[in-house]
């Protein structure tokens, strides 16, 4: 049982940090916050594992019936993480530099975190949070939803997490899930 369904009331700049403990949570997360996005004609991306990409955009298509026609537009970004916190931070300034030049004003990113941690160490995560606070979010008109799995990370590596996104504590209840 999530808690909430409704979409978050954030702004350009804000870098959040979701925390799930069940596969539903990591949609009452995820599915309104890319929703929102999209009507607001947002490119967004969502950065994760394969079959979370599958699940998220399966439980979408069940609320927008566009969603292939946004998919096949580069309104919704569907990839899975890069090697490293560098080459993360490096794609999302060249899809988001690239998507601007095309006249596109605002951006949502959802990145389960899960699937950077397989790749990298505890603190090459902690690394790409700072990377992405430095260099994306005071470049690009992005508002960007972190979202961390409590059953696989560790209670310290949650705490770092929420350490890195100051934000978070303005939706405090609405960052957590089931």
């Amino acid at each position: 049982m999530g808690l909430s369904t409704e979409p978050v009331a954030a702004i350009h700049g804000n870098h959040l940090c979701g925390i799930y403990g069940t596969d539903a949570g990591r949609l009452d997360l995820a599915v309104p916050f890319l929703l929102e996005g999209l009507e607001k004609g947002s490119v967004c991306f969502l950065v994760a594992p394969s079959d979370v990409l599958k699940d998220v955009a399966e439980a979408m298509k069940e609320k927008r019936q566009s969603l292939d026609s946004d998919i096949k537009a580069g309104r919704l970004i569907l990839t899975e993480h890069q090697k490293t916190p560098a080459a993360q931070c490096r794609f999302f300034e060249i899809a988001m530099k690239k998507a601007e030049d095309e006249g596109v004003e605002s951006f949502r990113v959802v990145g389960d975190m899960w699937g950077l941690r397989l790749l990298v160490s505890a603190s090459e995560m902690v690394e790409l949070e700072l990377g992405f606070e430095s260099l994306i979010v005071p470049n690009f008109p992005v508002v960007a939803l972190c979202a961390y799995d409590a059953r696989k990370f560790t209670g310290v590596e949650l705490l770092d997490a929420l350490k890195d996104h100051a934000d978070t504590f303005k939706f405090p209840m609405r960052m957590l899930a089931d």
